[in-house]
């Protein structure tokens, strides 16, 4: 017999969390673990039982639901639930199977969650950190703290929130190492992470409060990434 997908579901609207509920009791391979209202319970909830994949509204209760999955090391499979349609971006640096926006049809549903299978889904897979040479040691990062790398000669230098990592190597065989679903390389001394573009336009985008200009060469393929998504 096959293994279950043991899910939560983290909804400040009980009807919309019924809702939920009721359509993954209809489900064979979906096991309902739980419910929370709010992300201080979902916390204390997902921390004493660990699920496969969580069923996450944005809007809740004093944080945001992107918010409250960076507060996981390792977090499950998430299917956001909404009633906006502008997030796709944000959710380049998390586990997304899907978006279902409100009010969500069970067809809508059933094709998301068809996306998994208990028997070929490894849903504890850790994102590896990608390690930089700097000042003689092999520094750990994790792909979602990078908002952006700039080339400069030599080196790249890599912005993460509240530091800079300088390492001796090129600006492609950094590139090499991301994964092309979450960053681009939008000039020849750039590369920006797609979940952290706060905006942009054809000529600019703007990371971490920076204007970083769009090359010409590099244009045509950042356009076609930037509007797959909205």
């Amino acid at each position: 017999m096959a293994k279950k997908i043991k899910c939560h579901i983290i909804e400040d609207e009980p009807l919309a969390a019924e809702l939920l509920a009721d359509y993954i009791a209809q489900v064979t391979y979906l096991e309902l673990d739980g419910i929370s209202y709010n992300a201080m319970e979902a916390h204390v909830n997902l921390k004493d039982h660990p699920v496969d994949l969580i069923f996450l509204d944005l809007h809740l209760p004093s944080i945001r639901g992107f918010d409250f999955l960076r507060s996981f090391i390792n977090p499950p499979s998430v299917i956001v639930t909404t009633a906006y349609t502008q997030y796709a971006l944000q959710g380049y640096e998390f586990n997304i199977v899907d978006y279902l926006v409100k009010p969500i049809s069970y067809p809508r549903f059933l094709q998301a969650v068809n996306k998994l299978s208990s028997e070929n889904v490894d849903f504890r897979n850790v994102v590896k950190p990608i390690y930089f040479k700097s000042q003689r040691k092999n520094v750990p990062v994790s792909p979602s703290e990078i908002f952006y790398i700039e080339s400069k000669g030599d080196y790249v230098h890599v912005y993460l929130q509240d530091k800079v990592i300088s390492s001796k190597q090129t600006l492609q065989s950094t590139l090499e190492k991301l994964d092309p679903k979450c960053f681009v390389r939008i000039h020849r001394s750039f590369i920006v992470a797609m979940a952290k573009i706060e905006s942009w336009n054809h000529e600019v985008i703007l990371v971490q409060g920076k204007k970083i200009p769009i090359g010409r060469t590099y244009k045509q393929r950042f356009l076609e990434k930037i509007t797959s998504v909205q």
